[in-house]
């Protein structure tokens, strides 16, 4: 019985001793690999009176995991396992890179969320009394006596870092945009700050619902097409997990670690003036007659227009220039004179310059948009003045009938205006049309007796009723006659004449045997105009 008690204290007395020896060899282990999973060594374990066991995280088992830093709480719970010695024992949480002593937490759970960005390590040591350098700011690798520390149970805190942005140029964060009118409206975004985080991209959301509604690769941001509404504009930095990320997702319901930067408002003052076509055809042009007949054209408008003020805005195709600012249609332009217009419907915010008329459409300045026009072609032909060559009448009378020509040449002054044109002979009395010569001079020998009227005629495509025969005053379409010249046709037509009997035209007689050769003379056809009338007898061949 003795001999067992002295060979027990003799073992407790070399336990003893080698625990000295053995808590100085773990020191030095840990100086050579503070991170060790086994910072002390076989021997410490066997025979030293310190052994700290196994962590793991409670429910997974793992020895590592990752945190956000994003001021939510994340307790980590660790369950011990294995044998465990020493007299006294301690959480230790180092940084995993320099071993330096971080805190000495109590107990679990561990909530690292406001330690910042990082990668720490959680151990549980066992020691016993006379350990020395276990204070905050210290390093693992200065400390002293017989311990023991668990496996670590890694943990990386990440905490992503969004910065600051503003409007480039001016620093603002706020900005107010016309929408909708066509014209980019580019903003320049500037960031400042510190950033940090695995992975980065830009979100516009909605003002009122946090809705996301685009997420562009990068700056400058062309909103105009949004139309009108309120957004903001926000940088992000997050780490690998993130959901809730996609267009038509709430930025509300993001779920990951991240972190978002100030938002820059947008306020998208917006305008469309939608479509209009013409009323019943739906086309967006037309032709029209100026001839002193109303041509109203009625306009319908199509698609959502937007907008706090509208307009309707009748401008010179060819230039621009601002014509005319009617309140409403129908519009009649017959009074415009010819040319090429356009009606457009016209959107705008308060504070619009440069809409009156004489102004031109390239000088508003404001908020505004325009629809499509309705070009409208004001055709308006000119058919000029016509005289006479070498008199300046319009009046003259000819011998129409007598076998001599009478050609009466025109002079054709003034404006002339129109796609065709032609000359037009009609009877005075009634309209109708005797001829459609290309051009002058007009013999009018072969008409016979009458009065008829010579004008020039310039007109459009489509025009109906111009033809020999036909009335004048039956012409529909678009033309212009000049004023007219008035031929009197005197005619003369002495009708025929046969010896009485015979019929015949011609006759032989004996002159000068004292015996008479009357020859009778029947006249023949219809006999028409002269005052005077007589016989005539000529030399035949004089």
């Amino acid at each position: 019985m003795k001999r067992k008690l002295l060979t027990k204290s003799l073992k407790s007395w070399c336990f003893a001793l080698l625990c000295f020896f053995v808590g100085v060899s773990g020191v030095t282990a840990l100086e050579a690999n503070p991170v060790n999973t086994n910072p002390t060594n076989e021997l410490s374990t066997t025979f030293s009176g310190a052994e700290a066991g196994s962590i793991a995280i409670t429910g997974s088992g793992a020895t590592s995991t990752t945190i956000c830093v994003d001021g939510i709480s994340d307790p980590i719970a660790v369950t011990m396992s294995g044998a465990t010695t020493g007299a006294n024992s301690a959480w230790v949480i180092t940084d995993t890179a320099s071993g330096l002593i971080l805190a000495l937490p109590g107990g679990g759970p561990f909530d690292l969320d406001g330690a910042g960005a990082g990668v720490c390590d959680i151990w549980y040591l066992k020691y016993d009394d006379g350990l020395t350098g276990l204070s905050v700011g210290q390093n693992v690798s200065g400390l002293a006596g017989c311990f023991d520390f668990s496996n670590p149970i890694t943990v990386t805190r990440n905490d992503p870092e969004a910065g600051a942005i503003s409007i480039a140029g001016t620093g603002a964060t706020s900005t107010a945009i016309c929408a909708g009118d066509g014209v980019s409206d580019a903003i320049t975004v500037n960031m400042t700050g510190t950033t940090s985080g695995t992975n980065s991209g830009w979100i516009i959301t909605d003002n009122a619902t946090g809705n996301i509604l685009g997420l562009p690769m990068s700056g400058p941001f062309d909103l105009d097409g949004a139309g009108a509404g309120v957004c903001d504009i926000w940088y992000i930095k997050y780490e690998d997990g993130l959901t809730g990320l996609a267009t038509g997702q709430n930025v509300g319901s993001l779920m990951g670690c991240y972190d978002l930067s100030n938002a820059i408002t947008v306020n998208r003052d917006g305008v469309d003036a939608g479509g209009i076509e013409i009323t019943g055809t739906g086309a967006t042009a037309e032709t029209i007659c100026v001839d002193g007949m109303a041509d109203p054209i009625a306009v319908t408008m199509t698609g959502t227009a937007t907008g706090d003020n509208s307009a309707w805005v009748i401008t010179d195709t060819a230039s621009g220039l601002i014509l005319g600012l009617p309140g409403s249609g129908p519009f009649d332009l017959d009074g415009a004179g010819a040319g090429v217009c356009s009606i457009w419907y016209l959107k705008y915010q308060t504070g619009l310059t440069g809409l009156a008329v004489g102004q031109n459409v390239s000088g508003l300045a404001g908020c505004f948009d325009f629809s499509n026009p309705i070009v409208v072609t004001r055709n308006d032909p000119e058919g000029g003045n016509l005289a006479i060559t070498g008199t300046g009448a319009t009046s003259i009378s000819i011998c129409a009938g007598d076998g001599m020509a009478d050609d009466i040449a025109v002079d054709l002054t003034g404006t002339i205006r129109g796609t065709n044109g032609t000359y037009v002979i009609t009877d005075n009395a009634t309209g109708e049309i005797l001829g459609l010569p290309a051009a002058g001079p007009f013999n009018l020998e072969g008409a016979g007796a009458g009065v008829c009227d010579i004008w020039y005629l310039r007109y459009e495509d489509g025009l109906t009723g111009l033809a020999v025969g036909q009335d004048v005053g039956n012409l529909a379409g678009c033309f212009d006659l000049s004023n007219a010249i008035t031929v009197n046709r005197e005619g003369v037509d002495a009708g025929g004449i046969e010896i009485t009997g015979t019929g015949a035209t011609s006759a032989t007689i004996c002159a000068g045997d004292g015996v008479a050769d009357p020859i009778a003379v029947t006249m023949t056809g219809m006999p028409t105009g002269g005052a005077n009338t007589g016989w005539l007898i000529t030399d035949n061949a004089t």
